[in-house]
């Protein structure tokens, strides 16, 4: 009967974890580049449940046109790479960027990206073209003003989830091949446009009733054994 209070009490935890995961997805469906996450039930040899892992979606989001040619969509594998609070480097798929305060491309959390592009003050007509290399009018000149690279991973699913739409290197996802997009299995950008969160909403809407359903199972589960052990010790008093 114990050892059905711990079967119990992994499903427990196994369904919120799925619902925590399914809620999350939800609440970013409007963020750009953000890829949805899966949380993977796993059978014990005890009985009951646990979350083996949590993996990312490796599926494109649809495209959406801005007209910015600072909103920048990967067509293809690839992350923007950014400077991150603590001296990190940080990846994201998120291609919503802007100038801050020294003129440098940044994203909305003001994480720079990497290796630094600035753009001046007097510069006109910005472009970015699908090798990444970003060019404006200064003086009524054509000036490349750098290349915004891409990282690839041998293991992008171990990539861990930072907050902000940012991952961070593990050792499960291997260290970032950092280069030119549209080389080493980098995809090309396209200026102008943002990709969608690839969130499917009547997918994660199915998951979180059927974790909830599991949840409540398991908790009315815990329920019925306490009482029961409630019942047994009664008996013995």
């Amino acid at each position: 009967m114990i050892n059905g209070f711990g079967a119990s009490a992994s499903a427990l935890d196994a369904y919120a974890r799925q619902i925590e995961t399914s809620s999350n997805n939800l609440a970013n469906i409007s963020t750009s580049g953000y890829k949805s996450r899966r949380a993977d039930q796993q059978p014990l040899a005890q009985g009951g449940v646990n979350i083996a892992s949590v993996t990312i979606s490796k599926e494109a989001g649809g495209l959406l046109q801005t007209g910015d040619p600072l909103d920048i969509s990967i067509l293809g594998q690839g992350f923007f790479n950014l400077a991150v609070p603590g001296g990190k480097a940080g990846f994201s798929r998120n291609g919503s960027f802007s100038t801050n305060a020294q003129g440098q491309l940044a994203d909305a959390n003001g994480n720079v990206l990497q290796p630094p592009i600035t753009i001046p003050g007097n510069a006109t007509g910005v472009s970015v073209d699908r090798s990444g290399v970003v060019s404006a009018m200064v003086g009524g000149n054509a000036v490349p003003l750098g290349r915004i690279n891409l990282s690839v991973f041998p293991n992008p699913d171990g990539l861990a989830a930072a907050g902000g739409n940012i991952f961070l290197q593990t050792d499960a996802s291997g260290s970032p091949l950092a280069g030119a997009p549209g080389a080493g299995g980098r995809g090309e950008l396209l200026s102008g446009f943002l990709e969608a969160s690839n969130v499917d909403i009547a997918r994660e809407s199915v998951n979180m009733i059927v974790a909830g359903a599991g949840f409540k199972a398991s908790a009315k589960a815990i329920k019925t054994k306490d009482q029961m052990i409630g019942t047994v010790l009664d008996l013995k008093a």
